[in-house]
């Protein structure tokens, strides 16, 4: 079966569709920026160059469409391809984080990406105060990783509003953020997140202090109320590995008149 002829606007039109620039292209290609520059003017037809360039659009979903009685050619995403940015981010929310416009499978949604998940890709200082620039910078370094993290929070479907509208990327869905031998773990350790810290997975909420305060007599009620992700296999997870590693040190007791609320301890009023 011939090949079908792919010719130098389906090109530019795959990498407009892809919204990469020239150079990005040919970095993705291995080839010059100059390279792609001639093959977009129709200067390098069947070359190896040009084999290349259009391998690297095919690896990102591109699919060339050939010519017919009912048209001309023109190109595609394939239905593989990952999630799709309707438009880019421009503000971060004050809670749920980075707001993502996305079209993915056919389903127009908001994927919410928080703010320990730019953070941590970027390896932020805790202590480091950032604006909505500094996010959105973020966002575009790291904006391939991210979009997958999208793509894997949605086959889970485990993080999505009660209304189906949103759907929450947690640093569980990102695979740089988890080590390969913790992937789909409860518990996770790893230099990206709060340092190397144990914690849940998916979150930042280290297993030493739900313990602690557990072993402090905080009521498993109250517990869940600020971490509704809890669940026994969690507590039980956790407990293994502490068992396995030799790293926590005592427990510091919480105080009778403490108070779990919000996802930290407040002091409980003693007022009548």
């Amino acid at each position: 079966m011939a090949v079908a002829t792919v010719i130098p606007p389906q090109v530019r039109a795959a990498r407009a569709l892809l919204d990469w620039s020239q150079k990005e292209l040919a970095e993705r290609a291995g080839v010059a920026v100059t390279t792609v520059r001639d093959i977009e003017e129709g200067k390098r037809a069947d070359t190896s160059a040009a084999g290349e360039v259009l391998e690297a659009l095919r690896k990102e979903g591109i699919e060339f469409v050939a010519g017919n009685e009912s048209g001309g050619p023109g190109v595609r995403l394939t239905s593989d391809r990952g999630p799709n940015l309707v438009r880019r981010p421009t503000v971060m929310t004050l809670w749920e984080g980075m707001p993502l416009d996305v079209d993915y499978r056919g389903r127009r949604f908001n994927a919410f990406v928080a703010r320990e998940v730019l953070e941590d890709l970027d390896r932020v200082p805790g202590d480091a105060k950032l604006n909505d620039e500094k996010y959105l910078q973020i966002f575009s370094r790291h904006e391939r990783t991210i979009l997958e993290g999208v793509k894997i929070a949605f086959e889970r479907g485990a993080a999505w509003s009660r209304d189906g509208r949103n759907l929450y990327v947690r640093p569980l869905d990102i695979r740089e953020l988890v080590p390969p031998d913790a992937w789909g773990k409860l518990v996770m350790v790893g230099d990206m997140v709060m340092g190397g810290t144990p914690v849940f997975a998916g979150t930042r909420v280290p297993i030493k202090m739900v313990l602690d305060l557990i072993d402090s007599g905080v009521d498993r009620g109250e517990l869940v109320a600020s971490y509704p992700f809890l669940k026994d296999e969690h507590i039980a997870a956790a407990r293994e590995y502490l068992k396995e590693h030799s790293t926590r040190q005592p427990s510091s007791r919480v105080p009778d008149n403490w108070k779990l609320k919000s996802k930290r301890v407040v002091k409980r009023s003693t007022k009548a």
